[in-house]
């Protein structure tokens, strides 16, 4: 492959990031009943979209991370911080994240479904609110 075959792969790659990023934060990731930061946001926007697939922890990593130059790119453990913290907000709601060991992490279609419903509740609701909420839609 020459060079300008290799760089307009590479830009073809950009785009597919720069697009589901816009796309994920302008969709979902400002709807959260709570507190969270933006990159744990975005996580969740992911997992939102890819709803019983195995993300790796690299996919994850590029969706935080990706479109930064090197110099400026944390490590990869990052994405195991953010899911640690994503997970203390959200296991107060009944809502889990999954871990395949080694290889990354997952949200099956019960969790997912919570997540969506989670969505759509107002800032501040408590978690007895919102099991309340989902006993009544049952």
């Amino acid at each position: 492959m020459d060079e300008l075959e290799r760089l307009r792969a590479r830009v073809e790659e950009l785009e597919f990031y720069i697009n589901n990023i816009n796309c994920e934060l302008s969709t979902t990731a400002r709807h959260w009943p709570f507190h969270l930061p933006p990159k744990a946001a975005l996580l969740l926007a992911v997992f939102i979209k890819h709803k019983n697939r195995v993300l790796t922890k690299e996919v994850l990593w590029q969706y935080l991370y990706g479109l930064r130059p090197e110099v400026d790119q944390p490590g990869r453990g990052s994405v195991d911080v953010f899911i640690c913290k994503i997970r203390q907000r959200l296991g107060r709601f009944g809502v889990h994240i999954n871990t395949v060991y080694k290889i990354g992490y997952f949200i099956d279609n019960e969790n997912h479904a919570k997540l969506l419903a989670l969505t759509l509740m107002p800032y501040g609701v408590t978690p007895e609110e919102f099991n309340a909420s989902l006993a009544k839609a049952a």
